[in-house]
């Protein structure tokens, strides 16, 4: 389980595109691109990763 701080707000979107070569199989599906959007409100910031296939790093 995946926990937020108090204050934060997490969404992660996992995607494909046929523009990008590279991409990984999940099931049944083909995924070449990773975004994820954090907002914490105690410091007022916005941070935004994206990765492909996946983001390889801590968010």
């Amino acid at each position: 389980m995946d926990r937020q701080p108090e204050g934060a707000a997490l969404v992660n979107i996992t995607a494909y595109s046929p523009k990008i070569r590279q991409q990984l199989t999940m099931g049944e599906e083909s995924v070449n691109i990773n975004m994820a959007v954090r907002y914490n409100s105690l410091e007022n910031k916005t941070l935004v990763y994206v990765g492909s296939p996946l983001i390889t790093t801590e968010y």
